[in-house]
Protein backbone atom coordinates (compact mmCIF):
# COMPACT_ATOMS: atom_id res chain seq x y z
CA UNK A 1 0.00 0.00 0.00
CA UNK A 2 1.29 3.10 -1.09
CA UNK A 3 2.69 5.95 1.79
CA UNK A 4 -0.36 7.77 0.28
CA UNK A 5 -2.94 5.64 1.43
CA UNK A 6 -1.34 5.19 5.03
CA UNK A 7 0.08 8.15 6.20
CA UNK A 8 -1.78 10.75 8.25
CA UNK A 9 -1.92 14.19 7.32
CA UNK A 10 -2.69 17.19 9.44
CA UNK A 11 -2.13 19.99 6.79
CA UNK A 12 -4.66 19.74 3.36
CA UNK A 13 -3.96 21.86 0.57
CA UNK A 14 -6.89 23.28 -0.92
CA UNK A 15 -4.94 24.26 -4.24
CA UNK A 16 -3.01 21.47 -5.83
CA UNK A 17 1.15 21.90 -4.55
CA UNK A 18 1.67 20.63 -8.60
CA UNK A 19 -0.36 23.65 -9.69
CA UNK A 20 1.39 26.23 -7.33
CA UNK A 21 4.63 25.03 -8.16
CA UNK A 22 4.45 26.39 -11.18
CA UNK A 23 4.39 29.81 -10.07
CA UNK A 24 7.59 29.47 -7.53
CA UNK A 25 11.09 29.18 -8.47
CA UNK A 26 13.72 26.02 -8.69
CA UNK A 27 13.49 26.02 -4.75
CA UNK A 28 9.32 25.97 -4.70
CA UNK A 29 9.33 29.67 -3.35
CA UNK A 30 7.55 32.50 -3.97
CA UNK A 31 5.68 35.12 -2.64
CA UNK A 32 1.92 35.29 -0.77
CA UNK A 33 -0.18 38.18 -0.35
CA UNK A 34 -2.07 38.47 2.97
CA UNK A 35 -5.62 40.55 2.18
CA UNK A 36 -6.90 40.56 5.05
CA UNK A 37 -3.34 42.17 6.95
CA UNK A 38 -2.44 43.82 3.43
CA UNK A 39 1.02 41.94 3.88
CA UNK A 40 3.25 39.87 1.78
CA UNK A 41 5.77 37.71 2.96
CA UNK A 42 7.97 34.85 1.62
CA UNK A 43 6.01 31.17 1.00
CA UNK A 44 6.83 28.11 -0.32
CA UNK A 45 4.60 25.45 -2.02
CA UNK A 46 4.41 22.90 0.87
CA UNK A 47 2.78 25.90 3.40
CA UNK A 48 0.62 27.66 0.91
CA UNK A 49 -3.40 27.14 0.82
CA UNK A 50 -3.07 24.31 3.49
CA UNK A 51 -5.71 24.07 6.49
CA UNK A 52 -5.87 21.77 9.22
CA UNK A 53 -7.77 18.52 8.70
CA UNK A 54 -10.01 20.72 6.08
CA UNK A 55 -10.71 17.50 4.26
CA UNK A 56 -11.13 15.00 7.23
CA UNK A 57 -14.83 13.75 7.67
CA UNK A 58 -16.55 13.67 11.17
CA UNK A 59 -17.17 10.05 12.72
CA UNK A 60 -20.85 10.69 13.25
CA UNK A 61 -21.34 11.13 9.30
CA UNK A 62 -20.28 8.06 8.00
CA UNK A 63 -21.77 5.13 7.79
CA UNK A 64 -19.23 2.97 8.19
CA UNK A 65 -17.52 3.71 11.42
CA UNK A 66 -14.61 1.63 10.12
CA UNK A 67 -14.31 4.17 7.05
CA UNK A 68 -11.10 6.15 7.13
CA UNK A 69 -12.11 9.72 8.06
CA UNK A 70 -8.90 10.97 5.60
CA UNK A 71 -10.44 9.10 2.46
CA UNK A 72 -10.55 12.45 0.68
CA UNK A 73 -7.53 14.10 1.55
CA UNK A 74 -5.77 10.28 0.21
CA UNK A 75 -7.54 10.32 -2.41
CA UNK A 76 -6.32 13.74 -3.75
CA UNK A 77 -2.69 12.86 -3.08
CA UNK A 78 -3.13 9.62 -5.17
CA UNK A 79 -4.27 12.12 -7.92
CA UNK A 80 -1.52 14.30 -7.35
CA UNK A 81 0.79 12.39 -9.87
CA UNK A 82 -2.10 12.32 -12.76
CA UNK A 83 -2.47 16.20 -12.48
CA UNK A 84 0.95 16.68 -12.60
CA UNK A 85 0.92 15.34 -16.10
CA UNK A 86 -1.78 17.10 -17.00
CA UNK A 87 -0.48 20.50 -16.07
CA UNK A 88 2.89 19.78 -17.62
CA UNK A 89 1.37 18.61 -21.10
CA UNK A 90 -0.94 22.04 -20.99
CA UNK A 91 2.36 24.59 -19.66
CA UNK A 92 4.47 22.74 -22.82
CA UNK A 93 1.86 22.67 -25.49
CA UNK A 94 0.76 26.37 -24.51
CA UNK A 95 3.73 27.71 -24.62
CA UNK A 96 4.48 26.13 -27.96
CA UNK A 97 1.34 27.65 -29.30
CA UNK A 98 -1.49 25.36 -28.29
CA UNK A 99 -3.33 23.34 -26.33
CA UNK A 100 -4.60 19.92 -27.72
CA UNK A 101 -7.74 18.63 -27.82
CA UNK A 102 -6.85 15.56 -25.33
CA UNK A 103 -5.13 17.44 -23.23
CA UNK A 104 -7.46 20.14 -22.99
CA UNK A 105 -10.07 17.32 -22.48
CA UNK A 106 -8.04 16.20 -19.51
CA UNK A 107 -7.31 19.95 -17.93
CA UNK A 108 -10.96 20.57 -17.91
CA UNK A 109 -11.62 17.49 -15.51
CA UNK A 110 -8.53 18.79 -13.36
CA UNK A 111 -10.15 22.34 -13.46
CA UNK A 112 -13.45 21.32 -12.20
CA UNK A 113 -11.72 19.40 -9.43
CA UNK A 114 -9.49 22.62 -8.35
CA UNK A 115 -12.38 25.10 -8.58
CA UNK A 116 -14.56 22.82 -6.33
CA UNK A 117 -12.05 21.86 -3.81
CA UNK A 118 -11.38 25.22 -1.96
CA UNK A 119 -12.30 26.88 1.23
CA UNK A 120 -13.99 29.25 -0.79
CA UNK A 121 -16.02 27.36 -3.01
CA UNK A 122 -17.14 24.75 0.27
CA UNK A 123 -18.50 28.49 1.72
CA UNK A 124 -20.46 29.19 -1.57
CA UNK A 125 -21.79 25.71 -1.37
CA UNK A 126 -23.03 25.78 2.39
CA UNK A 127 -24.56 29.20 1.56
CA UNK A 128 -26.57 27.83 -1.47
CA UNK A 129 -27.70 25.10 0.71
CA UNK A 130 -28.37 27.43 3.58
CA UNK A 131 -30.08 29.71 2.01
CA UNK A 132 -32.30 26.76 -0.27
CA UNK A 133 -32.67 25.21 3.27
CA UNK A 134 -34.17 27.84 5.09
CA UNK A 135 -36.24 28.63 1.84
CA UNK A 136 -38.07 25.56 3.10
CA UNK A 137 -38.34 26.12 6.63
CA UNK A 138 -39.90 29.66 5.57
CA UNK A 139 -42.21 27.89 3.54
CA UNK A 140 -43.73 25.12 6.42
CA UNK A 141 -44.13 27.54 8.81
CA UNK A 142 -45.82 30.42 7.07
CA UNK A 143 -48.22 27.12 5.45
CA UNK A 144 -47.89 25.32 9.49
CA UNK A 145 -47.88 27.98 11.75
CA UNK A 146 -48.52 31.61 10.37
CA UNK A 147 -48.31 34.37 12.96
CA UNK A 148 -45.30 32.70 14.46
CA UNK A 149 -41.43 33.39 14.29
CA UNK A 150 -39.76 31.24 11.82
CA UNK A 151 -37.12 28.93 12.78
CA UNK A 152 -33.66 29.22 11.48
CA UNK A 153 -31.82 26.23 9.57
CA UNK A 154 -29.19 24.31 11.44
CA UNK A 155 -27.01 21.74 10.50
CA UNK A 156 -25.74 18.75 11.86
CA UNK A 157 -22.01 17.86 13.54
CA UNK A 158 -19.85 17.67 10.48
CA UNK A 159 -22.06 18.43 7.85
CA UNK A 160 -20.27 20.97 6.21
CA UNK A 161 -17.39 18.60 5.70
CA UNK A 162 -19.66 15.81 4.24
CA UNK A 163 -21.91 17.62 2.04
CA UNK A 164 -18.39 19.08 0.43
CA UNK A 165 -17.11 15.07 -0.03
CA UNK A 166 -20.16 13.96 -1.21
CA UNK A 167 -19.99 16.42 -4.51
CA UNK A 168 -16.41 16.13 -4.57
CA UNK A 169 -16.59 12.46 -4.85
CA UNK A 170 -19.57 12.71 -7.05
CA UNK A 171 -18.18 11.33 -10.44
CA UNK A 172 -21.12 12.52 -12.27
CA UNK A 173 -21.29 16.10 -10.74
CA UNK A 174 -17.58 16.62 -11.50
CA UNK A 175 -17.61 15.41 -15.09
CA UNK A 176 -21.16 17.56 -15.50
CA UNK A 177 -18.71 20.39 -14.39
CA UNK A 178 -15.53 19.75 -16.10
CA UNK A 179 -17.76 19.26 -19.77
CA UNK A 180 -19.30 23.18 -18.75
CA UNK A 181 -15.58 24.22 -18.75
CA UNK A 182 -15.00 22.38 -21.88
CA UNK A 183 -17.94 23.57 -23.89
CA UNK A 184 -16.63 27.19 -23.31
CA UNK A 185 -14.23 28.95 -26.03
CA UNK A 186 -10.92 28.39 -24.79
CA UNK A 187 -8.10 30.53 -25.38
CA UNK A 188 -4.16 31.14 -23.75
CA UNK A 189 -2.63 34.27 -22.91
CA UNK A 190 1.20 34.50 -22.91
CA UNK A 191 2.23 36.73 -20.35
CA UNK A 192 5.13 39.43 -22.13
CA UNK A 193 5.70 41.76 -19.32
CA UNK A 194 7.74 41.88 -16.29
CA UNK A 195 4.78 41.44 -13.92
CA UNK A 196 4.18 37.98 -13.28
CA UNK A 197 0.30 36.63 -13.16
CA UNK A 198 -0.84 36.06 -9.53
CA UNK A 199 -2.72 32.82 -8.35
CA UNK A 200 -4.35 32.39 -5.07
CA UNK A 201 -6.09 30.32 -3.03
CA UNK A 202 -9.54 30.32 -5.30
CA UNK A 203 -7.36 30.07 -8.82
CA UNK A 204 -10.03 29.58 -11.11
CA UNK A 205 -11.60 33.05 -11.46
CA UNK A 206 -15.49 33.41 -12.31
CA UNK A 207 -16.25 36.89 -14.55
CA UNK A 208 -18.91 38.17 -16.56
CA UNK A 209 -18.81 40.38 -19.07
CA UNK A 210 -22.42 41.09 -19.91
CA UNK A 211 -23.79 42.12 -23.60
CA UNK A 212 -25.01 45.84 -24.19
CA UNK A 213 -28.39 44.77 -24.29
CA UNK A 214 -28.15 42.71 -21.04
CA UNK A 215 -31.07 42.61 -18.71
CA UNK A 216 -34.38 40.03 -17.68
CA UNK A 217 -34.22 38.42 -21.08
CA UNK A 218 -30.74 37.96 -21.70
CA UNK A 219 -29.30 34.42 -20.17
CA UNK A 220 -26.78 34.90 -17.30
CA UNK A 221 -24.27 32.86 -18.61
CA UNK A 222 -24.23 35.03 -21.67
CA UNK A 223 -21.20 37.10 -21.12
CA UNK A 224 -19.86 34.72 -18.79
CA UNK A 225 -16.01 33.92 -18.36
CA UNK A 226 -13.55 31.80 -16.34
CA UNK A 227 -9.98 32.27 -15.97
CA UNK A 228 -7.38 29.88 -14.96
CA UNK A 229 -3.27 31.13 -14.75
CA UNK A 230 -1.26 27.81 -15.76
CA UNK A 231 1.99 29.71 -14.81
CA UNK A 232 3.49 32.48 -13.91
CA UNK A 233 3.49 33.31 -17.86
CA UNK A 234 0.39 31.55 -18.86
CA UNK A 235 -3.05 32.18 -18.70
CA UNK A 236 -6.24 30.11 -19.94
CA UNK A 237 -9.30 32.04 -20.37
CA UNK A 238 -12.63 30.13 -21.13
CA UNK A 239 -15.37 32.30 -22.70
CA UNK A 240 -18.51 31.86 -23.55
CA UNK A 241 -18.71 30.92 -26.97
CA UNK A 242 -21.82 33.51 -28.29
CA UNK A 243 -19.81 36.58 -27.40
CA UNK A 244 -17.00 35.38 -28.26
CA UNK A 245 -17.87 35.02 -31.39
CA UNK A 246 -19.62 38.92 -31.12
CA UNK A 247 -16.25 40.26 -29.73
CA UNK A 248 -13.97 38.55 -31.51
CA UNK A 249 -11.57 39.68 -34.70
CA UNK A 250 -10.57 36.51 -36.29
CA UNK A 251 -13.01 36.75 -39.36
CA UNK A 252 -13.80 33.18 -38.73
CA UNK A 253 -10.53 31.43 -38.33
CA UNK A 254 -10.86 28.96 -35.61
CA UNK A 255 -8.02 29.99 -32.76
CA UNK A 256 -9.52 27.81 -30.16
CA UNK A 257 -6.91 26.84 -27.74
CA UNK A 258 -4.14 28.67 -29.62
CA UNK A 259 -1.58 30.91 -27.30
CA UNK A 260 -1.83 34.73 -27.68
CA UNK A 261 0.41 37.40 -26.35
CA UNK A 262 -1.23 39.67 -23.77
CA UNK A 263 0.05 42.94 -22.71
CA UNK A 264 -0.20 45.15 -19.41
CA UNK A 265 -3.52 45.92 -19.85
CA UNK A 266 -4.94 42.30 -19.84
CA UNK A 267 -2.33 41.29 -17.06
CA UNK A 268 -3.14 44.52 -14.94
CA UNK A 269 -7.14 42.95 -15.65
CA UNK A 270 -6.18 38.93 -14.73
CA UNK A 271 -4.28 39.36 -11.63
CA UNK A 272 -7.27 41.95 -10.34
CA UNK A 273 -9.69 39.58 -10.55
CA UNK A 274 -7.00 37.12 -8.81
CA UNK A 275 -6.53 39.69 -6.17
CA UNK A 276 -10.39 40.69 -5.78
CA UNK A 277 -12.40 37.34 -5.80
CA UNK A 278 -9.68 34.97 -3.77
CA UNK A 279 -10.46 34.30 -0.11
CA UNK A 280 -7.47 35.50 1.75
CA UNK A 281 -4.31 34.81 0.01
CA UNK A 282 -2.74 35.89 -3.78
CA UNK A 283 0.80 34.20 -4.72
CA UNK A 284 3.28 35.46 -7.28
CA UNK A 285 6.73 34.06 -7.95
CA UNK A 286 7.96 37.50 -7.35
CA UNK A 287 7.08 40.20 -4.38
CA UNK A 288 4.96 42.28 -6.77
CA UNK A 289 1.86 43.41 -5.22
CA UNK A 290 1.78 46.69 -5.85
CA UNK A 291 -1.86 45.96 -7.93
CA UNK A 292 -3.05 43.62 -4.89
CA UNK A 293 -1.99 46.13 -2.17
CA UNK A 294 -4.12 49.34 -4.06
CA UNK A 295 -6.81 47.40 -4.44
CA UNK A 296 -7.14 46.16 -1.07
CA UNK A 297 -6.57 49.61 0.11
CA UNK A 298 -9.45 50.94 -2.32
CA UNK A 299 -12.01 48.06 -2.22
CA UNK A 300 -12.40 46.95 1.41
CA UNK A 301 -14.86 44.49 0.79
CA UNK A 302 -12.43 41.56 -1.16
CA UNK A 303 -10.34 41.91 2.25
CA UNK A 304 -13.41 39.65 4.05
CA UNK A 305 -12.59 36.20 4.08
CA UNK A 306 -16.16 35.37 5.00
CA UNK A 307 -18.38 37.43 2.50
CA UNK A 308 -20.78 35.89 1.08
CA UNK A 309 -20.23 34.12 -2.33
CA UNK A 310 -22.88 35.94 -4.19
CA UNK A 311 -21.02 38.95 -3.52
CA UNK A 312 -17.58 37.74 -4.76
CA UNK A 313 -19.03 35.82 -8.19
CA UNK A 314 -20.89 39.41 -8.97
CA UNK A 315 -17.61 41.58 -8.21
CA UNK A 316 -15.74 42.70 -11.08
CA UNK A 317 -13.01 45.07 -11.74
CA UNK A 318 -13.16 45.19 -15.29
CA UNK A 319 -14.22 48.87 -15.07
CA UNK A 320 -13.13 51.63 -18.10
CA UNK A 321 -11.96 54.28 -15.64
CA UNK A 322 -9.58 51.43 -14.25
CA UNK A 323 -8.13 51.05 -17.82
CA UNK A 324 -8.42 47.15 -18.07
CA UNK A 325 -9.09 45.48 -21.37
CA UNK A 326 -13.23 44.57 -21.68
CA UNK A 327 -12.45 41.26 -22.85
CA UNK A 328 -9.52 39.26 -23.98
CA UNK A 329 -10.13 38.75 -27.86
CA UNK A 330 -7.81 38.60 -30.62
Amino acid sequence: MSDALTQKSKEQHTVSRCYLKRFANTQCQFFSFNKVHGKSSPCGTKSASVVDSFYDMHPATLQDPNTDVQWLEKTFSVLENRYEAVLSAAVHEADAGAVSYDTGSSLAQFIALQWMRTVGRRAGILEAEENAMQAVVDKWYAENSPGIPTGRFKRGVGDESALHANLLADYDTVMGIAEKFWSLYWLVGRNTTNQPFYTSDDPVILDRIPPKNDGPNVPPWVGIEYSFPLSSRLILVMIDRYMFSKISSTNGENVERRTFDMGELEIERYNALQVAKSTKYVFCEENKFTLADRLCREELQIREPARSRELIDSTTLAHTKQGWSVMFSR
